[in-house]
């Protein structure tokens, strides 16, 4: 398993019973009243925060990107995503799954926390594997986040066709960068 929800849960319940227990020995009790109620207004204050700062509609974040995928790309042309957990955000958006790869990056491992424990061998593509695709047009997925695993580098014979930025919802996603490629030097701009 890669995920134990029961786990947080008990490290959750256990910090709740500390403070309860903390917060009972203050005395007198309406002194520990008023803490609970600060600390209970706090983080609905935080919460309500969070929710108006999301700004769904103008972070359209995977959804977007797929989109953009579906109608600029050939199902045939493959994509190479950045890393295993962008890689699975867009797959679930994707309504064709096939030609979709991992790039295997060959500094980094794949990471636990990134979904590296559920990515096949058919998922992955390796540097090689990479530098020999032959394809006329093929896709780069990439992402400027703390989550990423390493960018894919721009291929030396191509340039480049059209791309697209989609900002995700949270800001530690950070932004998703779709570039296409097509045969050809790069054209100086």
């Amino acid at each position: 398993r890669i995920f134990l929800a029961q786990h947080l849960y008990g490290v959750h319940l256990f910090l709740l019973t500390s403070l309860a227990a903390v917060l009972s020995r203050i005395r007198p009790w309406q002194v520990g009243a008023t803490v609970v109620l600060l600390l209970t207004c706090n983080g609905i204050g935080a919460r309500v925060d969070e929710v108006l700062r999301l700004d769904i509609p103008n972070r359209p974040g995977a959804r977007a990107a797929v989109a953009f995928f579906e109608e600029h790309r050939d199902p045939s042309e493959p994509v190479v995503v950045c890393s295993p957990l962008l890689y699975f955000s867009l797959l679930y958006y994707s309504e064709n799954r096939d030609n979709w790869f991992i790039y295997d990056h060959p500094q980094y491992p794949l990471a636990h926390f990134l979904g590296g424990p559920i990515v096949t061998e058919q998922q992955l593509l390796s540097d090689a594997a990479y530098q020999a695709i032959h394809a006329p047009h093929f896709w780069i997925a990439d992402m400027n986040s703390q989550w990423r695993h390493g960018h894919v580098p721009p291929p030396a014979d191509r340039r480049v066709l059209c791309n697209g930025s989609f900002r995700e919802v949270h800001d530690f996603q950070g932004t998703i960068t779709i570039t296409g490629y097509a045969p050809g030097a790069e054209i100086d701009r």
